[in-house]
Parts: C-alpha cells; structure tokens; sequence
C-alpha cells in the first residue's frame, strides 16, 4: 500500500468518525446544512439522523476498500494490462510525428503483397 492511500483511507474514517458523532451527538448546527434541512423537514429529525448514520457508514465501507486493495479488475496494477508498463508520472511523453509513427508500424500482408513485383 502507498503512502497517498494510507491517506486518503485515513481520511475516510475520520469522516466516518465524524458524521457518526454527528448522527448520535447533540448538535444542531449539522442539521441546517442544506441536504440534512431538506431531510429533516419532510421527514424528521431521525430520518435527519438515519442520514448522518448512513454517511458514516458508507465512508467507512470506503475507507476499508482502500485500506484492502478492493478495486475492480481493470485498475488494479498487477493485471496482465498494465504489467508490463513502464509509466512514471514524472516523466513526459513526447507525441511523435506522423513519419515516426509509420516507421514503428508493423507492416500489413496488403503492403508486403503491393511491394513484391
């Protein structure tokens, strides 16, 4: 595990830490957010709370995939994919040209069979 997931899963679950103290804490100032006022209005309070408790829960279901590595097949670096890549960020890619391009082609049978008298 790299050190920029460590951190993004740690900060999931000091917002799930968070929205949990805020769905059984007593505050009401979390509440006037606009999408828990909406909640809270149409239907209550605890619904309002419920919400807050469904947050919690779900950044902490995301910060447990980070912390185990569950990412779906076409990402994950040991795949046949992207095993033999070489790619660092901090390079940068030279575009070739059109003339570069057509010598590194393979060449086509149609081409070889124009070629040959």
């Amino acid at each position: 595990m790299i050190s920029e997931e460590q951190l993004v899963a740690g900060l999931a679950f000091l917002f799930a830490l968070l929205a949990l103290a805020i769905s059984i804490g007593p505050w009401a100032s979390p509440y006037r957010m606009r999408s828990m006022a909406a909640i809270a209005s149409r239907l209550g309070k605890p619904a309002a709370r419920l919400a807050w408790l469904l947050v919690a829960i779900l950044a902490a279901t995301c910060g447990t995939a980070i912390i185990y590595e569950i990412r779906p097949a076409y990402v994950a670096p040991d795949s046949p994919v992207n095993s033999g890549s070489s790619f660092d960020p901090g390079t940068s890619v030279e575009p070739k040209t059109p003339v570069e391009f057509a010598v590194q082609a393979p060449e086509t049978p149609a081409v070889n069979h124009a070629a040959q008298p």
